[in-house]
């Protein structure tokens, strides 16, 4: 998990494999598990989820950094096994788009996108967290 947030009474965290968590600030139990992937129902694997910034009640900015190698094999297997399911057996570099460097507005409560801004094309290729 990346980038634990306060607010609202409510702990956000975000996982690598594109996951909001966000958990009871006093129990610390888990309220809501939200699927960015079935938000944005996009194609292609999300990227990196890299983190998250609480902009109100329901809403949230989160980053995705694109994929790149990694030599940490158990990191990337959520994302070969996206990609096989998507196009069959064969190598994902070769054959995948890759979705950019990236932030988006999500509104928790209606489960969509509001916004989405590409940081590729301001020379960023990697995101680690959102202030």
């Amino acid at each position: 998990m990346h980038d634990g947030v306060a607010a609202n009474g409510k702990l956000y965290f975000t996982s690598v494999d594109g996951h909001i968590l966000i958990a009871n600030l006093g129990s610390l139990q888990v309220i809501d598990a939200i699927n960015i992937g079935g938000i944005l129902n996009y194609e292609y694997p999300l990227g990196w989820c890299r983190g998250i910034k609480v902009i109100g009640d329901d809403r949230v900015i989160v980053a995705f950094s694109r994929l790149r190698s990694t030599k940490l094999k158990d990191k990337v297997s959520w994302a070969k096994a996206q990609v096989k399911k998507a196009i069959g057996v064969g190598k994902y570099e070769e054959s995948l788009p890759l979705l950019p460097t990236r932030i988006c507005c999500l509104d928790l409560r209606a489960r969509r996108m509001e916004w989405e801004l590409d940081l590729e094309a301001y020379g960023m290729n990697a995101i680690f967290s959102v202030l």
